[in-house]
């Protein structure tokens, strides 16, 4: 197998930074290396994982340290005039610095906080300074960066917390995953949130799942299961024991019993889906173009487009 990034999805407060942690902690008592990624403007995933106040104190976070980043995953790219045009949007050219999900990674191993088995790194959060300057994006770029130049590695999960909504369309970072897990309560607002992953999804053929979280009754599987169809991967009973969880009391040996059929669900749906490495590249180029032509050479006077290598080998560069 190698590795496979999924995002965990949702709107606000139906559970997704509950199951990116119960989807991480499954992947660890298995055996799997797991990235586990706080992309969200509310940092609750380190918590759930287990991470304490102070321990989250000493993580630098990618957000913050945006120049190191774009420095590091520059390296020799000649296309890049200077570290204020890369862009989220700047795929990787001759001469850029890959990453790897691991620990030995040079830029990640920075970032990188072990706990229970799993590797966390956060993208970080709102700050003061922050209010009224610049929008959460500005910090969600670095984590982009990453993920567009992130390398293979043979056994590796790389799971992320998104911001809630149909957020991940403002910017490309829905085009970076392998699978989407959309998290849906039985309420009519959450399965708008589904609607509208389908619709702005279509054209780039994303791979989109659907799991129920809060069911109490049959009437509530039954009502997310016909509306949601094939994607639909199953759903977690609203219990004690998962209030408990978002409560930071962590996974009981009850909670991890009843939530593994759902579990292994996502991982053979994830497991069993075919890289693509040329997509993956071409939509990182064509995402790119549409930036440059709509906004980015109007604002920096100079032609974005040239960032693209002709002579790149996406395979080469991605399929390590």
């Amino acid at each position: 197998i190698v590795f496979m990034k999924i995002a965990f999805v949702g709107k606000g407060g139906s559970g997704k930074s509950t199951l990116a942690t119960l989807f991480s902690y499954y992947l660890a008592q298995n055996g799997e290396h797991i990235l586990a990624i706080d992309a969200d403007i509310n940092q609750h995933f380190g918590t759930l994982l287990g991470i304490t106040e102070e321990e989250m104190k000493t993580i630098r976070s990618l957000g913050h340290e945006i120049g190191s980043v774009r420095t590091y995953i520059q390296g020799e790219n000649k296309r890049v005039v200077n570290a204020a045009h890369f862009r989220m949007t700047t795929p990787p050219a001759t001469g850029s610095n890959a990453v790897q999900p691991n620990t030995g990674d040079p830029l990640l191993s920075n970032y990188i906080l072990k706990k229970n088995g799993i590797h966390f790194v956060t993208t970080g959060e709102f700050e003061i300074s922050d209010v009224g300057m610049i929008c959460y994006h500005g910090k969600t770029m670095a984590t982009e960066i990453v993920l567009n130049h992130m390398a293979d590695a043979k056994n590796e999960y790389v799971v992320v917390d998104m911001t809630a909504g149909a957020d991940a369309f403002s910017t490309g970072i829905f085009l970076k995953f392998d699978l989407i897990v959309l998290v849906v309560e039985p309420t009519a607002q959450s399965l708008s949130v589904y609607k509208q992953f389908m619709g702005y999804g279509e054209e780039y053929g994303i791979n989109l799942k659907v799991v129920g979280n809060k069911i109490e009754t049959e009437e509530d599987e039954k009502f997310i299961k016909n509306n949601v169809s094939d994607a639909y991967l199953g759903s977690l009973p609203f219990t004690k024991e998962m209030r408990s969880l978002e409560k930071g009391m962590g996974i009981s040996p009850t909670l991890a019993a009843e939530t593994k059929p759902v579990m292994d669900s996502i991982k053979r749906t994830i497991d069993s889906t075919q890289k693509n490495w040329i997509k993956f590249y071409n939509d990182l180029v064509a995402l790119h173009k549409k930036h440059a032509e709509s906004w980015l050479n109007d604002s920096f006077q100079t032609k974005f487009e040239d960032q693209i290598d002709p002579t790149f080998d996406p395979e080469a560069f991605f399929a390590r």
